[in-house]
């Protein structure tokens, strides 16, 4: 988990370093949509590792921690000005759990192998249209059940949604979307696989830092979102429309307070992080 922390950070100073190299593009203008063409083909690809402890009082709790493994076959059905129609199918979904003393518990989702479901993806980027989705069965996995549900979610966060105009290198976009705000940055122009690409630079703020919810009893818990961060780089191939990697990290922690205890302190510390990328059929 340090290892791809550090790599984040490694990609950041990388992406930030590269501006000054990148003046003779700055006032190119990118037209950022993922109008890709019928009978296009690529395979998806996402590795990601997960930790997450709870610290009440003087005591932590451990959970285990996760690899999750996911590969995807994406193919364009049809495409036009209104948006672009993919077929997804499943190749392997697998969570690999470790607890503290090294015990693994690997759930391989092995129903989900060899399914197909369909969405249309508009030109910016925003998802509609499933279908197949409602037929996927729950599929229980320590602390938690994957369902369509649950995939329809995924595959929202692995395209962010573009705007509207061309944008130039330096240029910024805002989004509000999860609860969060998005705020994302145009660094500069690379290749990546031979691809022509800009890479692009995200960082997510919760919207509401602060708030209260109910627990299980029913009782007011008051929560404050501290330190962390939460974020995205991704290299977008402009010719070929598409997101072909993305790094993700969210390093979040979360305190809760029970408001008929104030003395009574939890810690909820989550680190996680993603590398995804694409590979194209030819």
């Amino acid at each position: 988990m340090k290892n791809l922390l550090f790599t984040l950070l490694f990609f950041i100073g990388f992406a930030i370093s590269g501006q000054s190299q990148e003046s003779s593009n700055i006032s190119k203008k990118y037209n950022l949509n993922y109008r890709m063409k019928k009978g296009t083909e690529f395979t998806f690809y996402s590795l990601g590792y997960g930790s997450v402890n709870n610290v009440i009082g003087d005591t932590t709790e451990f959970f285990p921690t996760r690899k999750r493994d996911l590969i995807q076959e994406y193919k364009v059905l049809s495409s036009n000005e209104n948006g672009t129609v993919f077929e997804v199918k499943y190749k392997k979904l697998e969570f690999i759990d470790t607890d503290k003393d090294g015990n693994r518990t690997v759930t391989p989702f092995s129903s989900l192998k060899g399914k197909t479901v369909h969405f249309t993806m508009k030109p910016n980027g925003e998802l509609t249209d499933f279908k197949g989705f409602d037929d996927i069965q729950e599929m229980p996995f320590p602390s938690g059940v994957m369902d369509g549900d649950l995939c329809k979610t995924e595959l929202t966060h692995m395209f962010p949604v573009f705007p509207d105009e061309p944008l130039s290198i330096g240029e910024t976009w805002t989004r509000n979307d999860f609860g969060y705000i998005m705020k994302y940055r145009v660094i500069g122009e690379m290749k990546y696989n031979g691809y022509d690409c800009i890479r692009i630079f995200a960082r997510f703020i919760p919207e509401n830092p602060k708030y209260t919810r109910k627990d299980e009893t029913g009782r007011d818990i008051s929560v404050e979102i501290k330190g962390g961060f939460y974020s995205d780089i991704y290299y977008y191939a402009y010719k070929e429309k598409m997101i072909l990697y993305r790094f993700s990290v969210d390093s979040y922690r979360e305190v809760m307070k029970e408001t008929l205890d104030h003395n009574v302190t939890e810690h909820y510390i989550r680190d996680q992080a993603y590398e995804e990328h694409i590979i194209f059929k030819k």
